[in-house]
């Protein structure tokens, strides 16, 4: 029986002691090595390595040692038939070739491991001592790895080398490649740790028995760069596979890479020593020299990072805690074996449900759930980031320097207008030199904030900041920057944190000559919270909830989180928390995307916006109308092709009814870009652009009206937070004739809502709908679908399908499905399941087309599959 093996390295970063003081920083190297190292699983290799900076997941470190201590041990152990599966995930260098074995360039091509460079002629070596027969699958995602295993004709092709740079610094795109100035100083102070590298005898092809087969990342000549969570190669492969199911042969799986990957870098694909030919011909990772192959294919539906984590479950024995327990679960959105069910996380949940139910017939059980705030793909976007979206309305020119701050004006928002009412009845000055000490109090749910950017609120209170981020225990909410550097979604938080509250803006500094303070509230104290990396990374459940109780704590009254997610218990009572303490929640009602990745999002608000205790943030063009492309359909049939793609979330109807919309796209996004000429770009969108406007609308309100709700003892009580709903949704503009299914309440008009205070304050109050999981409309109709006994064997001897609290966790997993599985999204998005069409599931066919739907979905735990 033919032996497996691989092993995967990725480097983050770099030892600056080795490197003249450049550490290398990367950010999605790590998570390259991850998948590979989860593809090789799936390929039926079980014995596998890792090599990761961050040394976590139990790996070792990616030193030369390391890598020289494998590769020794590989060389002894692989026999004729044997298969080694090896990928590099990092910076790509080259040094001066010494040895003279360089025939175009006359420099050796390394990879950049953690203590010194790693030179090809040292792979080569290696290599050079495995026995005939032994299949060696090379992949590097490295800048000029094209002949990094050596012997490599790769085509030079200098003439549109300074047209991919061009395009490369315009996407705004992080490259795998180590100056020559930094690799070539790191040679020359460290000259003895190269010397046996660097003076290897030459060995030619014909010394090699072995077969190898190098995946490349790109020519030599040319830069590897990093998109959206992993190597673009990484990333392009991992797509390929999710969408290809008739991959034949290694130059069948290069050909389809070359047509999806972005033409800023060109993969290549080479193979030496005995047996090459065949090499490129046989079925890719077909281990076994039999001719069998275990390789599955991923499913299509896998988008989150692919690696086994400690997922947690969330316990709640009945009272006021949840216990949060981690367990090895697989992930959420499971990679099938196949003719196999997959087992999530829920099944976990009710393995821990039924284990407790004896005990605490209270328990209640659910996943940390991981919700994914997706973005579109780097090709959609536009590679300016200083032109406005051209298929969405934008401001014209003749505004002036005002320009750069629209959406506050008295025709929009009204915020501009309403802050300075504030400022006047609270003698602040124009300046904001200070401010009363019992000035509102703002918390800022997002991925942290920049302190070195211009628009960094000036009274943020940094001291009392946090981050639930894991491994981050002293960060107080800044923004660690350590993914996609430079791109949209990186440093969101600071972009948003600017539309709620961001300081005075230097001409500079803004693309029209503005001068002034630019946030909606900027006298506003903040309290940063940062709850995940980048909004394209899953956030957890338990830390959304976390973030909404420590701004209870610290005093907030207001809460802001541009981000949308799954329904959870966990965070349903975190809300109710915060609705009985007086404080208001605004969060993003969520965005889709008309094509591309458009199958993976729904239309509907998402949640926590879609509970009726929080304001859902949808969206309002700069001409009134809808964040909606068919809203906007004949102004589109004006615009060019391309450009942006994603559109706010909303409906259905019962979820409008306490949403509101304020304005995107189009608005001033604060970047941390050094290649952009200012602060600031001018496509900034999304709902996420809405929620701050909306959130300092309902701090301007309060701060306005201070002493009153303090007369009328509502401070600290559900009547504050619901006396400034109210205002805000009666003032709400009705301009557009489909408001209400679009704005739900119509467009924000900040200054109309201060208007509306005697009349909100003299009215009487109803509290809004708890926020309940019990209550997510098909909740009530679990008791019928499982009035019949489950198959033997569903379920323990003691737990029947009527049981409350298993009822209550199966209803929160179907919404969760119906979120997540495209095929299901009709039922949110053209349904109104909280609102009219209760009563949808009561016709028998309905119900049994829709438990048929959920039996089949790859995103429903065994446990609900048995049950229906």
């Amino acid at each position: 029986m033919p032996n497996a093996y691989s092993l995967h390295i990725g480097l983050n970063n770099v030892d600056p002691t080795h490197y003249d003081g450049w550490n290398g920083q990367l950010y999605c190297c790590e998570n390259d090595a991850l998948f590979f190292h989860e593809l090789a699983e799936k390929a039926g290799i079980k014995n596998r390595k890792l090599l990761l900076s961050s040394g976590s997941q139990g790996a070792e470190m990616p030193i030369s040692a390391n890598l020289d201590k494998y590769l020794e041990q590989f060389s002894k152990i692989l026999k004729s038939g044997d298969f080694l599966f090896i990928t590099y995930s990092g910076h790509g260098g080259q040094i001066e070739d010494l040895n003279f074995d360089e025939d175009t360039d006359a420099l050796d091509e390394t990879w950049c491991l953690y203590d010194r460079q790693y030179v090809d002629d040292e792979l080569w070596q290696h290599f050079s001592k495995f026995q005939k027969g032994v299949r060696v699958l090379m992949i590097s995602d490295s800048c000029h790895s094209g002949s990094i295993s050596k012997a490599a004709d790769s085509p030079k092709d200098i003439e549109v080398g300074g047209l991919l740079e061009e395009i490369t610094k315009k996407m705004n795109l992080v490259t795998r490649n180590a100056p020559r100035h930094i690799t070539f100083n790191a040679y020359k102070k460290n000259k003895e740790q190269y010397y046996s590298a660097t003076h290897k005898p030459i060995v030619i092809r014909e010394d090699i028995a072995a077969t190898v087969l190098l995946l490349a990342a790109c020519r030599d000549e040319e830069k590897a760069s990093e998109w959206d969570g992993y190597g673009l190669f990484t990333s392009t492969i991992k797509k390929v596979l999710s969408t290809n199911k008739a991959i034949t042969n290694y130059e069948d799986w290069l050909e389809k890479i070359l047509k999806q990957i972005p033409a800023i870098q060109t993969p290549t694909l080479f193979t030496y020593g005995s047996g090459a030919d065949l090499f490129r011909k046989e079925k890719i990772f077909q281990v076994n020299s039999n001719g069998t192959n275990p390789f599955t294919f991923f499913d299509p539906e896998q988008h989150a990072v692919p690696q086994k984590v400690k997922e947690g479950l969330l316990i709640d024995l009945g009272n006021d805690a949840t216990v949060k327990r981690d367990v090895t679960a697989t992930p959420a959105i499971q990679l099938k074996e196949a003719g196999q069910d997959a087992t999530n996380s829920w099944d976990e949940a009710y393995k821990e449900y039924f284990s407790l139910r004896a005990t605490n017939p209270e328990a209640f059980v659910e996943p940390d759930a991981k919700s994914k705030y997706l973005k579109e793909s780097p090709i959609a976007k536009s590679a300016d980031g200083n032109s406005y979206m051209s298929n969405w309305p934008k401001p014209p020119a003749t505004l002036g320097i005002d320009e750069f701050i629209w959406h506050l004006d008295d025709i929009h928002s009204q915020l501009r207008m309403a802050a300075a009412r504030v400022r006047k009845k609270l003698k602040i000055t124009d300046e904001l030199s200070t401010v009363p000490d019992d000035i509102i109090k703002i918390a800022h749910i997002d991925t942290g904030y920049i302190p070195t950017h211009p628009a960094t609120p000036r009274f943020l209170v940094k001291e009392a900041g946090v981050s639930f981020v894991n491994g981050e225990p002293d960060n107080k909410g800044t923004d660690v920057m350590n993914r996609i550097k430079f791109m949209e979604q990186d440093g969101h938080g600071s972009a948003t944190l600017a539309i709620l509250a961001g300081n005075y803006i230097k001409k500079d500094d803004s693309y029209t000559g503005y001068e002034g303070f630019f946030g909606g509230i900027p006298f506003a104290k903040i309290i940063p919270i940062r709850i995940c990396d980048t909004v394209y990374n899953a956030f957890n459940a338990n830390d959304v909830a976390q973030g909404i109780e420590y701004a209870i704590e610290m005093g907030c009254e207001v809460i802001t989180m541009s981000m949308a997610g799954y329904p959870t218990r966990r965070v349903a009572k975190a809300v109710n928390k915060a609705y009985e303490a007086g404080v208001v929640i605004v969060t993003a009602a969520g965005n889709n995307w008309i094509k591309g990745i458009s199958k993976l999002t729904p239309k509907a608000v998402m949640y926590p916006a879609r509970f009726d205790r929080v304001i859902a943030a949808c969206g309002v063009c700069y001409n009134e109308k809808p964040y909606d492309f068919a809203a906007n359909e004949e102004e589109m049939k004006l615009r060019s092709e391309g450009g942006d793609t994603m559109q706010g979330n909303w409906g259905p109807e019962k979820a409008m009814q306490t949403a509101l919309a304020a304005y995107t796209p189009n608005l001033a996004w604060a970047n941390n870009n050094p290649n952009n000429n200012y602060r600031f770009s001018k496509a900034g969108g999304g709902t996420s652009s809405a929620t701050p406007q909306i959130a300092a609308a309902a701090a301007l309100w309060i701060a306005y009206n201070r002493q009153e709700l303090i007369d009328k003892q509502y401070k600290g009580t559900w009547k504050q937070a619901e006396a400034v709903r109210q205002a805000l949704f009666q003032s709400g503009g009705v301009d557009y004739p489909g408001y209400k299914k679009y704005y739900g309440n119509g467009s924000l008009k900040a200054s109309a809502a201060l208007d509306m205070s005697d009349n909100i304050l003299a009215m009487e109050l109803k509290p809004a709908e708890e926020a309940s999981v019990s209550f997510l409309g098909i909740g009530k109709f679990v008791s019928q679908w499982f009035r019949a006994l489950p198959e033997k064997g569903a379920l323990p001897e003691t737990v029947q399908p009527t049981d409350k609290q298993l009822q209550e966790m199966m209803s929160v997993e179907i919404m969760q499905v119906l979120y997540k599985d495209p095929a299901l999204f009709d039922y949110l998005d053209t349904l109104d399941l909280d609102g009219a069409d209760q009563d949808y599931f009561n016709r028998p066919a309905a119900r049994d087309k829709f438990k048929t739907l959920i039996k089949a979905s790859p995103y429903a735990s065994t446990t609900l599959k048995a049950l229906l």
